[in-house]
């Protein structure tokens, strides 16, 4: 199962395996077949004009995820979770959301060099140790995908790698002010909830993934 957050909507890429998870996590959705890419490309922007849930399923997933991001310029970044030696979590308020830093891939970079650079730059926090990839699901792996147009109109595809990052107790936090960071905070796991009610709907996946595993382990 693959999440693509579009505007209020989000459209699923699925077989019919996932129908059960699909009815576990949303009270109102519509299930089509896939069909062809021109489908597709009617989805997405009925998903930009209106607030829905629209699962295409396919019996070959892959054909349908290339069918789907064919419909995109896709843009690879990058970002991280940092663990303070506390287990509290770093979260960055940015454009009237709660977030994690996290930015584009350059060109030359490694996906885990592109998120250590990118946090570093955000939070001013010099020292991180990379840890795991926070898995959100088998098919995404530990990717979030979402949606927004450019300044010229382009409809871009945004694919986030996701990586559990550590760092020291006296780490100096300096918002990036330049790209619109106003706030640094750790936040304890138990207090999330009231985070995840001012965050993206891909951030808040980060955070139910790691809070998970955190919780069993």
């Amino acid at each position: 199962m693959i999440n693509i957050y579009i505007q209020k909507s989000v459209l699923i890429l699925a077989d019919k395996s996932e129908l059960e998870v699909l009815s576990k996590s949303y009270d109102a959705y519509e299930v089509l077949p896939f069909q062809n890419k021109e489908m597709i490309a009617r989805l997405i922007t009925k998903c930009e004009n209106k607030n829905c849930v629209i699962c295409v399923l396919s019996d070959d997933l892959e054909k349908l995820k290339d069918a789907t991001f064919s419909c995109f310029k896709v843009h690879i970044a990058a970002g991280g979770l940092v663990v303070h030696p506390s287990k509290k979590i770093l979260m960055m308020f940015r454009r009237g959301f709660w977030d994690l830093p996290k930015g584009h891939q350059e060109e030359g970079e490694t996906i885990e060099e592109t998120a250590l650079r990118e946090v570093m730059e955000e939070t001013g926090v010099k020292r991180l140790k990379l840890g795991k990839s926070i898995h959100i699901n088998n098919d995404q792996k530990n990717i979030t995908y979402h949606t927004y147009r450019d300044k010229k109109g382009n409809h871009i595809l945004k694919e986030s790698h996701w990586f559990e990052m550590f760092t020291d107790a006296d780490a100096e936090l300096v918002p990036q002010t330049e790209e619109d960071i106003e706030q640094l905070e750790w936040v304890n796991l138990d207090d999330l909830d009231s985070y995840k009610d001012k965050a993206y709907r891909s951030i808040i996946d980060v955070l139910d993934s790691y809070n998970n595993v955190a919780q069993t382990s």
